[in-house]
């Protein structure tokens, strides 16, 4: 069924005028690189989204390693070079060396494609720029939680306190650095087990970075799906730089945004500094073309 599954792409690419590619290379658990290509191509009068394949690739992943793996793909499944218009990756040197990159390479066998560094990509790294009393926090958060998920017998434990205090949830997430979704779940699940965990919050940077994370996350879902154009993600990633705006803009006037962060300085009785904010529009470095004004 898998093999039929194959044949029917393959022939589909055959008959498609254009195709493009999307690209990364992944370390899996067992600490072997592979290569993983999805494809975008006209059929029946439409698009249409296919993963391609996964190749494993050699100890040292370089770009001529990775478009090897990819060359001999085409060459065996007889596509066409000439059709590929589009090459998406992420900005490792591997992939986007002015010399001997992947994209420097597939453009020597299909000249008319175009390279487009992934947004969702270039979003995260933008994410990662936070000021230094955020990241404590986010460090402090994920070690906390990964301290007790780590032992299955803290997990037990941790389980059964949950559970004898009623609580909607009975345990913590782990935080993966690969998942882009991770930030935002684990910080929000910690809040809400909180005295469970008793993490006495002497500062509000906790809520206010959960609130992020989780706006940030529903940015990151919104940027991912079959319909979604490269001109969908720039209006997206616009509209939150515009948000950011308008969130420093309300927060200078202790008006907030963020839902955790209001319920818990309600219940504290507790103020909010609005300088630690600013440093979060640090997403214009990574995406500097966007120009956002409200």
């Amino acid at each position: 069924m898998g093999q039929s599954v194959d044949h029917q792409l393959v022939t589909r690419l055959r008959e498609s005028q254009f195709f493009s590619l999307q690209l990364d290379e992944s370390i899996d658990l067992g600490n072997e690189a592979n290569l993983l290509c999805f494809v975008r191509y006209i059929y029946a009068g439409g698009l249409h989204d296919e993963f391609l394949f996964c190749h494993s690739l050699p100890t040292n992943t370089t770009g001529e390693a990775i478009f090897h793996s990819l060359n001999d793909f085409i060459v065996k499944n007889n596509l066409d070079w000439s059709r590929c218009v589009g090459i998406c990756t992420d900005g490792a040197t591997a992939m986007t060396g002015k010399q001997k990159g992947l994209v420097v390479r597939i453009r020597a066998v299909a000249p008319p494609a175009s390279a487009t560094h992934c947004c969702i990509h270039r979003e995260q790294l933008a994410v990662k720029k936070m000021p230094q009393c955020l990241k404590s926090v986010l460090d402090e958060s994920v070690k906390i939680a990964n301290k007790i998920k780590a032992k299955p017998l803290n997990s037990r434990l941790f389980k059964a306190v949950c559970e004898e205090m009623g609580s909607e949830h009975t345990k913590l997430l782990f935080h993966t650095e690969v998942r882009w979704l991770s930030r935002g779940k684990v910080l929000t699940r910690l809040f809400e087990l909180r005295d469970e965990v008793m993490l006495f919050l002497h500062h509000s940077d906790e809520l206010y970075l959960a609130d992020i994370f989780s706006t940030l996350n529903t940015l990151n879902v919104a940027l991912q799906g079959k319909t979604v154009t490269i001109f969908n993600v720039q209006d997206k990633i616009k509209a939150t730089c515009l948000k950011m705006e308008l969130w420093c803009g309300r927060l200078d006037r202790r008006e907030l945004s963020f839902p955790t962060l209001a319920d818990f300085l309600l219940a504290a009785g507790e103020d909010v500094d609005g300088s630690t904010v600013a440093p979060t529009l640090t997403a214009r470095n990574i995406f500097p073309r966007i120009r956002c004004k409200l």
